[in-house]
């Protein structure tokens, strides 16, 4: 069975294909997906039914001079536009072996900037994914 190496992830905004956020190290998708009880009184054992689902998604790396990357911090800062972008996740984009995960309107939740002395600077941003989050089977 074939894998997917890590190497060929990334992590793009906006429409159609996308632009790739520069420096991306790490990015990871969570879907929950609600468990909704049904039981009543007299049963024995709990009964339920699946409910809605609700993804986030969270990326990290190091902070750049890459334009795209520049312009996606910008939105937040306080002078920027709040605004829902389409979040693509990249699994691969090998021949034949591409995949990736999108939201149509991902809404940052949270956003956090750090440096160290012995190392270099770096981001991490969290998103709520309305609408959840889409893997095309073809």
């Amino acid at each position: 069975m074939a894998v997917f190496k890590g190497v060929s992830g990334s992590v793009m905004t906006g429409t159609g294909a996308g632009t790739k956020i520069g420096n991306i190290k790490n990015w990871s998708l969570t879907v929950d997906i609600g468990n909704n009880d049904t039981s009543s009184f007299g049963d024995t054992d709990t009964t339920s039914v699946m409910g809605l689902r609700n993804a986030s998604a969270q990326i990290s790396g190091d902070l750049s001079t890459d334009a795209n990357q520049r312009a996606f911090l910008a939105m937040v800062g306080s002078t920027g536009t709040l605004a829902a972008v389409k979040l693509h996740m990249v699994i691969s984009t090998e021949t034949g072996r591409s995949a990736k995960f999108y939201a149509a309107s991902a809404n940052i939740t949270n956003l956090q900037i750090g440096s160290e002395v012995a190392g270099v600077a770096s981001f991490s941003g969290s998103f709520h994914l309305s609408g959840g989050a889409t893997y095309p089977t073809s």
